[in-house]
């Protein structure tokens, strides 16, 4: 019977194991470059009251066809849509691996009018805006620094459908708490 404390056997069992291990590989993350962003338009240098946002646009009837391609589990009946917003966040950040896409809400533009692209959330009672799913932000030098890297934002891009662009906050910077996503 071999002894357990034998060094020279102990040794070549743990060589053994060795052997047979897979090499080890950085993770996914390391080995991509961080992603290409445009910077934000001129007009968000003279716009002290609000923040702009660089995501993805989406009406909800877009929303719930994104949902119908990712999400893994049939969508509860929710006739008021309340889980369509943040579903659409936790499976574009399951599958593209990018943990900081967040909702925001921002201003209808030429090719966003409403009611069409109206969002199923508000800040305010009264408030008419577009859902934007958020991957940077001039908030603060976090949330711009804080970028995905390429291989990230295109699997981002592949599944919204679009690229991204720079968008302006529905709502002043300082009810920028209101998200629930301050730092």
């Amino acid at each position: 019977m071999p002894d357990p404390r034998d060094p020279e056997q102990e040794e070549g069992q743990r060589k053994s194991r060795e052997s047979h291990a897979p090499p080890l590989k950085p993770p996914k993350r390391m080995t991509s470059r961080i992603a290409s962003i445009p910077t934000p338009p001129a007009e968000y240098r003279s716009d002290s009251t609000r923040c702009w946002h660089f995501g993805y646009p989406m009406s909800m009837p877009q929303c719930k066809q994104f949902l119908e391609k990712y999400r893994s589990t049939a969508p509860l009946d929710d006739e008021n849509d309340r889980n369509v917003l943040p579903d659409v966040c936790a499976c574009a950040r399951k599958w593209s691996g990018w943990p900081g896409i967040r909702l925001v809400l921002v201003e209808p533009m030429g090719d966003t009018p409403l009611p069409e692209w109206e969002s199923a959330t508000r800040v305010y009672a009264d408030q008419h805006a577009v859902s934007l799913f958020m991957i940077i932000s001039t908030k603060n030098s976090w949330f711009y620094d804080h970028r995905p890297y390429q291989s990230e934002l295109d699997t981002l891009t592949s599944m919204f459908g679009k690229e991204p662009r720079w968008m302006r906050d529905a709502t002043e910077k300082k009810d920028f708490k209101m998200y629930g996503i301050e730092l």
